[in-house]
């Protein structure tokens, strides 16, 4: 769908956890700790439109230190998937819509 829309890379609102394109996101537990205290998605990764360091993410989220190996391997990840790294990617057609929960309840996705 998205390479038909002409979007490339990762979407923001790609988990981190349960990611097909991430393994140590479903092996680790360590990024379930994460989502649950609010780094679930890509796009948490981004702090005022560019790509957070791991300081700013432990101060935001409270996340405990030790996350660096965690850290290196999703930078890693959005490095390659993000174009437009370390930049906040633009917002697009597919990203747009599932933002805005557009189709409402019971529509087959």
């Amino acid at each position: 769908w998205r390479r038909h829309v002409g979007e490339v890379g990762a979407s923001v609102w790609a988990p981190i956890c349960d990611n097909h394109r991430f393994a140590p996101g479903s092996m680790d537990g360590g990024f379930r700790v994460w989502r649950r205290a609010g780094v679930g998605r890509v796009g948490d990764m981004f702090l005022e439109g560019s790509f957070a360091s791991l300081r700013s993410l432990e101060e935001k989220f409270g996340l405990v230190r030790g996350n660096d190996f965690r850290y290196l391997q999703m930078r890693d990840l959005v490095c390659r998937q993000v174009p437009s790294f370390p930049r906040l990617p633009p917002i697009g057609i597919q990203d747009r819509i599932v933002s805005r929960g557009e189709g409402g309840e019971g529509r087959v996705s």
